[in-house]
C-alpha cells in the first residue's frame, strides 16, 4: 500500500475517532396547531351575549314615558333593579380571546430556504451550511439537488477541481488533462450521491450545522464526527450518515468504469473514497470555522476604516 492509501486510511481511523459521542445541535423544527377556545372562554361569550339581550329587553324607552324627566321616589330608589348584575361575571364584557401558540414558526418559513451564509472563504459555493442561531425549516428535495448542481458545476469549482489534480489526482505518468477530467468527474458523481440521491432515498438532510460555540477542540471533533453523524430530514433525530459514508463509497465504485485497471483495483477504490471522505471532513472543518473568520475579518476592516 503506497503512501497515499495509508494516510487516507489513517485519516479515515482518526475520523471515526473523533466522531463518537459529539451531540447534534439543537435545530429542530417545532410545529403546534393553533389552539382552540376553551370552554371558559365560550362560557364568558355565552353569558356576554345572554346580558346583552337581558338588558336590551328590560330598559324602559325614555323617549315614550312622559314621567321619564320626573326625579326617582323614595320608593322607586329602594326597589331593586330587575337587570342582571353582570358584574358577577368576570371579564363579561371581553370578547374571548384565543390563546397563543408559543414557539410556532410562521407558516411561510416551512420549505423556505435560510439566508445564503456566503461563499466559503469568499470562492467556493457554501448553500448547504446553516449557520448558528439560524432559525430552522426543513429541507426540501429540490434544495438538495440544487446543493448537488452547485457543488459540482459552480464557476469556482473548476480551478479548485483544477488544483487537486495538480497535486497529484492520479498516477503521475497521467497526462494532466485526464487527472483534471477524472477529479471532476469523482467530484460530480460524489456530490449528486450525498447531497441528493442518498438523501432522498434515506430521508437524511445533507446540510451542515455550524456549531459555533465551546472550546475550538471541541469544535473541530464535533465539524469531524458530522461524517458519521447526520439527522432525520424533518430534524432533531439524530442518523447515521450513510447519505454521506454511503454515497462516497458508491461514488468510489462507480469511478471504476471511467479509471483504467491499473487504477480499478480494491486498494487504489478504497484510496479514493478515503480520499473523498478526507476531502469532506477537511470541507465540514472550513464552514464550522469560516463565520467566525469572516466576522473578525468584518471588524478589522470597519476598525481600519474607522481609524483612516
Amino acid at each position: 500500500m503506497n503512501w497515499t492509501a495509508r494516510s487516507t486510511a489513517l485519516a479515515g481511523t482518526l475520523t471515526a475517532w473523533l466522531c463518537l459521542g459529539y451531540p447534534l445541535p439543537a435545530a429542530a423544527a417545532h410545529r403546534s396547531q393553533a389552539a382552540q377556545p376553551t370552554l371558559a372562554a365560550e362560557a364568558r361569550a355565552e353569558v356576554t351575549i345572554r346580558a346583552q339581550v337581558e338588558t336590551r329587553a328590560q330598559t324602559p324607552d325614555t323617549g315614550q314615558n312622559p314621567d321619564a324627566n320626573r326625579p326617582a321616589s323614595p320608593t322607586q330608589t329602594s326597589t331593586p333593579s330587575s337587570e342582571p348584575d353582570t358584574s358577577a361575571a368576570p371579564d363579561a364584557s371581553r370578547t374571548p380571546e384565543t390563546p397563543s401558540t408559543p414557539d410556532a414558526p410562521p407558516a411561510a418559513n416551512i420549505g423556505e430556504a435560510p439566508r445564503n451564509p456566503g461563499r466559503l472563504f469568499g470562492v467556493l459555493p457554501n448553500s448547504s451550511t446553516i449557520e448558528a442561531n439560524t432559525p430552522y425549516v426543513d429541507v426540501t428535495t429540490k434544495q438538495t439537488f440544487k446543493f448537488a448542481v452547485e457543488q459540482s458545476f459552480d464557476k469556482m469549482v473548476y480551478p479548485f477541481v483544477g488544483v487537486v489534480a495538480l497535486l497529484g489526482v492520479g498516477q503521475p505518468s497521467e497526462a494532466y488533462w485526464q487527472r483534471y477530467t477524472r477529479a471532476l468527474t469523482d467530484n460530480a458523481v460524489s456530490n449528486f450521491n450525498t447531497n441528493a440521491l442518498m438523501p432522498l432515498l434515506f430521508q437524511q438532510d445533507p446540510r451542515y450545522f455550524q456549531l459555533g460555540t465551546g472550546a475550538i477542540w471541541y469544535r473541530v471533533g464535533y465539524a469531524a464526527s458530522r461524517i458519521v453523524v447526520t439527522h432525520s430530514r424533518t430534524g432533531g433525530h439524530r442518523r447515521f450518515n450513510v447519505s454521506e459514508l454511503g454515497g462516497t463509497a458508491i461514488a468510489g465504485v462507480v469511478s471504476n468504469v471511467y479509471y483504467p485497471p491499473a487504477q480499478s483495483t480494491t486498494s487504489a477504490t478504497l484510496a479514493r473514497i478515503g480520499s473523498q471522505v478526507m476531502w469532506d471532513t477537511v470541507a465540514f472543518e472550513a464552514k464550522e470555522f469560516w463565520p467566525d473568520i469572516r466576522r473578525s475579518l468584518e471588524k478589522a476592516f470597519h476598525r481600519h476604516r474607522g481609524v483612516s
